[in-house]
């Protein structure tokens, strides 16, 4: 009945989630594809399926946007995120002992240049198994090209040395520690994959490498979903033991009080306050999110580094004024995952993205919480960046084809679809209710209605299959932008 009520509260959701499901299937379909030309040797086959395997299974948001990358880069970064999630792993089990845990983070690096390094009895479940298995990590890595792999051992270097610090320290004290902490967990990862996109040569070396803002914004990339993930995560970490909040953020919220005392029912309001003042300090990075990705130029990349983007925007939205996040782990509905991934594919559509969800937090904002002149600064200050980048777009010189203005299908089909929707409401109600007046027991519709269904019921129900099979092919069709072929032809000319 869950998945029901979705369904019904959020029809739009549903063709979407079809299309996700397939451009997943697709995904996994052109990498075991590439692996079959690029690598002959069975048992090479082998421990490159045993990565994609486990990137799937520890991180299932990752996982399809590398895999929808392009061959060149699509190895590179499988293993760069399996590295680093291997280290991230031993950071954060807590039930090790921590000066173990610093050593092993600062000596991972060294480790790289063999083939038989693993770690045994840290992380749990598909973690753990990773650790285990780290020698057929460690093959594939020797396979890359060695521009790659100076790369990734140098980031690991610094993210290992910069969680040594961590497991230290134990908690953030200032807003200072927790952007360093994010920027050797995070930070690093999103310089690490500028360098990759500059060696692999789909993108300028000048703008993503070596130019005065470079490392600054990739830097803000990463530590903006760091900081989404750490604000969602709040209930989880103190369960486990992990402490990120600054105490310079949480501190200014309730006097004798220690950061697990938010979740307690009673401090609920200072809970929220302090969730607010969390947020407000995240969005400070999304101007150089928007920077940053109004910069790149080549298509697979920018699904890449956009899609996790809009992802943490959303949660953000979600997150802001919400006491739930002391009760529950918030998350984004599989449906309006799947919306947003469909969404993000040029970025005019980005920017659109940000700014609904930006004025989603903006019109939650109450007058008397403390931080409310800093979220609103916050959210102005990103709704401008946002307008002057869309701005720039407008005359800046086109030459890829996912930037070209869509062509919108009819108005009178978004109608038809909306009369389509409410009709499926209708009918599937009605059904429902024919079921319950019966009280049928059965799964049969013979069992359902007490006998042979009436001509009117019969009826409902074949217009019910009629209007869900329409949705299901016509449906996302409002959703879908097709440029012109003399738009196309004309954007991928340069245009002063």
């Amino acid at each position: 009945m869950g998945a029901l009520r979705t369904v019904l509260c959020h029809p739009d959701e549903l063709w979407a989630l079809v299309k996700y499901r397939e451009k997943s299937r697709k995904a996994v379909n052109v990498q075991e594809e590439g692996l079959r030309q690029r690598v002959g040797d069975a048992e090479r086959i082998a421990d490159w399926r045993f990565c994609y395997e486990y990137l799937r299974r520890v991180s299932r948001s990752f996982a399809l946007v590398i895999m929808e990358l392009d061959s060149e880069l699509r190895d590179p970064v499988c293993i760069f995120y399996l590295i680093l999630r291997a280290l991230d792993t031993i950071e954060d089990d807590t039930s090790v002992d921590a000066t173990l845990r610093m050593r092993l983070c600062q000596e991972l690096y060294t480790h790289l240049q063999g083939n038989s390094y693993a770690v045994h009895d840290i992380g749990s479940a598909d973690e753990r198994k990773l650790l285990e298995e780290f020698p057929r990590v460690l093959g594939c890595f020797h396979e890359l090209k060695p521009a790659y792999r100076e790369i990734i051992t140098d980031i690991t270097r610094c993210m290992g040395d910069g969680m040594a610090q961590h497991i230290h320290h134990k908690a953030c004290a200032t807003i200072a520690d927790y952007d360093l902490y994010c920027h050797y967990v995070a930070g690093l990862v999103g310089i690490g994959l500028s360098a990759m996109f500059a060696a692999s040569g789909y993108e300028s070396r000048e703008v993503f490498v070596e130019s005065k803002l470079a490392d600054a914004l990739a830097n803000s990339m990463g530590l903006f979903l760091q900081k989404t993930n750490i604000i969602r995560d709040y209930l989880e970490d103190q369960r486990d033991g992990r402490t990120f909040w600054p105490q310079e953020i949480w501190g200014r919220f309730g006097k004798d009080m220690e950061l697990a005392d938010l979740a307690r029912p009673e401090h609920r309001r200072v809970a929220v306050e302090c969730l607010n003042a969390m947020v407000t300090d995240a969005l400070r990075h999304v101007p150089d999110c928007l920077q940053y990705m109004s910069q790149v130029r080549s298509e697979s990349v920018f699904y890449f580094v956009a899609i996790p983007q809009v992802m943490a925007i959303a949660t953000l939205a979600l997150c802001y004024n919400n006491a739930d996040v002391f009760v529950r782990r918030v998350k984004l509905r599989r449906g309006q995952t799947a919306k947003l991934v469909l969404r993000a594919r040029d970025m005019p559509a980005v920017l659109t993205i940000f700014t609904e969800y930006c004025e989603a937090i903006a019109s939650s904002v109450d007058p008397c919480d403390p931080s409310y002149a800093e979220t609103v600064a916050a959210v102005e200050h990103a709704l401008t960046v946002a307008a002057r980048i869309r701005d720039d777009l407008i005359y800046r010189p086109m030459a890829t084809v996912y930037r070209v203005p869509a062509y919108r299908p009819p108005l009178g089909l978004k109608y038809a679809n909306r009369i389509a929707v409410l009709l499926f409401i209708i009918l599937s109600l009605y059904v429902l209710y024919r079921r319950k007046q019966q009280d049928g027991g059965g799964l049969g519709w013979r069992a359902a209605f007490g006998g042979i269904p009436s001509l009117g019921d019969l009826a409902a129900i074949a217009l019910l299959f009629a209007v869900l099979s329409y949705l299901l092919g016509v449906f996302g069709l409002q959703y879908v932008s097709l440029a012109p072929p003399n738009e196309i032809k004309a954007t991928c000319t340069d245009v002063n």
